[in-house]
């Protein structure tokens, strides 16, 4: 049988816990033009306000007229699926996104253990 001559190496921390204590996994932090995108947008939209008045005219106008490039007034007819995306869309902000949990459970005969995975639901 063949030996194993590899050198050792530094044991992993496990999922999702690659860096060692105290280093940071963003040393960088965030991205410098990603302020300056938000703050552009927040200008641009009387700070979320027209955006938000954009997806409330969606999810409960009939067929809401809305205000195009240049002034111009644009009637939508959104599908039940674009209402749905902007009711979604308003939730998300207000009360945040929604935790779904999962039960995961193994034979009480096994060595193995039980546990929940909680996780966000991607929107």
């Amino acid at each position: 049988m063949a030996e194993n001559n590899a050198p050792a190496t530094k044991r992993n921390r496990g999922p999702g816990k690659p860096w060692t204590k105290g280093q940071s996994g963003n040393p960088g932090g965030r991205p410098a033009g990603i302020a300056a995108i938000r703050d552009y947008i927040a200008e641009n939209t009387d700070d979320g306000k027209t955006l938000a008045g954009f997806h409330l005219a969606v999810a409960l106008e009939p067929a809401p007229k809305l205000r195009g490039p240049k002034g111009a007034e644009v009637l939508l007819e959104p599908t039940l699926k674009e209402r749905q995306d902007s009711v979604a869309w308003l939730a998300d902000r207000l009360w945040g996104k929604a935790v779904q949990a999962t039960d995961v459970s193994i034979d009480s005969n096994s060595d193995a253990l039980s546990f929940t995975i909680i996780r966000k639901v991607a929107g």
